[in-house]
């Protein structure tokens, strides 16, 4: 597309929006450009008077015991692949829930016979 076509399809776009998203568009049109680069805090400002003080060993330590991220390019690692619930619930240790009872006073007991039949209500009409 044309670079004139572009700016005249986001004229006609942003003229459609009401005024507190044409302003949202606005800001953040004015953090694509390259003059707009806001200065990043520090990593060590965050714990400056906290009390923290972490010697190079112990950061050498933490990145070993971190593990890396799988490769996000297309084909490779498992980033982008999908893990089944029973893969994530394995994964993380837990268990089905067995009893509603377990959840120990999130519900009322009158709120659990329509939680129940609110859920099987909704199983039937799908």
């Amino acid at each position: 597309m044309a670079a004139n076509a572009i700016e005249e399809a986001v004229i006609a776009t942003l003229r459609e929006l009401p005024a507190e998203k044409q302003q949202a568009v606005l800001e953040f049109a004015k953090n694509l450009s390259p003059d707009s680069k806001r200065p990043r805090k520090s990593a060590r400002g965050l714990w400056t008077n906290k009390g923290f003080r972490a010697s190079e060993q112990v950061i050498v330590e933490a990145r070993k015991a971190i593990a890396p991220l799988a490769s996000l390019d297309l084909g490779e690692g498992s980033f982008f692949a999908s893990e089944t619930i029973q893969q994530l619930a394995a994964k993380q240790g837990v268990e089905p829930l067995k009893s509603i009872h377990a959840l120990g006073g999130v519900l009322a007991k009158e709120e659990v016979a329509d939680f129940l039949a609110a859920i099987l209500e909704a199983r039937e009409s799908s």
